[in-house]
């Protein structure tokens, strides 16, 4: 067996208001992270190093008011704008021109809990008015056996996803994905993103 020598490197993005702590691993084109509550960077950790084998880098941030990131006080710097910028900050921070998303549903705990007052504290027709489809090749993958969410959620709209490849069920699966099937979410991550090519 070839020894595993792939370095996790440490850092932080100073994004202005936020400092957000990242792990990092690979080269090539980027590949983001973003776990949802209540974990952090870790909640990926078995996914880092063998997207960076496959030729990507690879960057788990912990979220804003996550674990070794900053926690700013009051609700509203937990709104889906706020994190929006914090991804987009972050991406340009990386310097990356390609990148690629993976978000966990599952996820300092007052600026966890903020996540949660924020969304419900936005009127749905505010929440409504700030919905745009997502354009980019989408593949989703479920847990079957999720006691949160019904299967029904785990197909979206057409208009809201134009670009669904597909919807992976893992039957054996929870809430919890990427811990309770990680070879099989790693494998599908790498077969989705296809080869890694030089950005």
């Amino acid at each position: 067996m070839v020894p595993d020598r792939t370095e996790l490197r440490d850092g932080y993005a100073d994004l202005g208001d936020v400092s957000l702590h990242y792990v990092e691993a690979g080269d090539g084109p980027l590949i983001l992270l973003l776990h949802g509550f209540p974990e952090f960077w870790y909640g990926w950790r078995q996914q880092i190093k063998p997207l960076a084998a496959a030729g990507f880098r690879v960057v788990a941030p912990d979220m804003r008011g996550y674990n070794l990131s900053s926690r700013p006080k009051g609700v509203k710097a937990y709104a889906t704008d706020q994190l929006v910028a914090d991804v987009s900050g972050l991406i340009h921070e990386r310097g990356a021109v390609r990148y690629i998303e993976a978000w966990s549903r599952p996820g300092a705990a007052a600026g966890m809990i903020n996540y949660y007052r924020s969304s419900v504290r936005t009127s749905p027709k505010k929440a409504e008015a700030a919905l745009r489809p997502i354009s980019a090749p989408t593949l989703i993958v479920w847990g079957e056996r999720d006691r949160f969410l019904g299967p029904d959620l785990a197909e979206p709209d057409h208009d809201d996803v134009p670009n669904l490849d597909r919807v992976e069920r893992l039957s054996e699966a929870s809430h919890w994905v990427h811990h309770d099937e990680a070879e099989r979410v790693t494998q599908l991550l790498i077969d989705f993103f296809g080869p890694a090519r030089p950005a």
